[in-house]
């Protein structure tokens, strides 16, 4: 797997799948050398990132350190981050865990919705997780690069995946073991591997 700076990534998964364990791995192995980024925590899963990154408000203006972690609570707060986000003077890539906590599947707000259309083109990317596709707002995924699948078990969410891959995704689900997820490159519609999570391993199954 790799992550350009300007990508977004979906991770998906029912709760108890992996999604946060994978999450921070993702960091201490990959995002955290990109030069700027800010992670959104709901309910201090990443506290443990204290003694290593900034925490506080996003400001405009270049913050103390290069790495911020941020308790926010609700889409108001949100949408005051990705305010900052938009006028930060330099790329930030975005990682936010549970983003249907967030931004309701029904409407986009205003900065998210410039963040989400538009950041690419000043290499603003981001990784987001959630346990439901139908709780997460279609704009989140259609300007997805990557999917990383766990097993998912709600009917919806299968049947619309479906109809918008190329492969068949109850097989999929049916082959996938426990912690195991699929790298799906949404622009291909190509699956570029399945992995699993060992420690401080990341292993290609196949």
């Amino acid at each position: 797997m790799k992550f350009d700076i300007s990508d977004k990534t979906l991770i998906l998964g029912y709760s108890g799948s992996g999604k946060t364990t994978l999450l921070e791995y993702l960091i201490d192995y990959y995002f955290v050398h990109f030069p700027h980024i800010v992670i959104i925590d709901s309910v201090y899963r990443f506290s443990k990132l204290k003694d290593r990154f900034y925490s506080g408000i996003v400001e405009c203006k270049k913050p103390s350190k290069n790495k911020i972690c941020i308790h926010v609570r609700g889409e108001e707060e949100y949408e005051k981050v990705i305010y900052a986000l938009n006028r930060y003077p330099y790329p930030v890539f975005l990682i936010v865990d549970e983003i249907d906590q967030y931004i309701s599947p029904y409407s986009l707000p205003f900065e998210f919705g410039i963040y989400s259309e538009q950041g690419r083109n000043w290499n603003q990317g981001g990784i987001f997780t959630a346990r439901r596709l139908g709780a997460v707002h279609k704009s989140i995924f259609s300007n997805s690069h990557y999917l990383i699948l766990f097993k998912i078990i709600n009917k919806m969410d299968l049947q619309y995946l479906n109809s918008v891959l190329d492969f068949d995704i109850d097989e999929l689900m049916s082959d996938l073991g426990e912690h195991e997820f699929y790298f799906v490159d949404l622009h291909l519609s190509n699956i570029e591997g399945k992995y699993v999570l060992k420690g401080n391993r990341l292993l290609k199954i196949k």
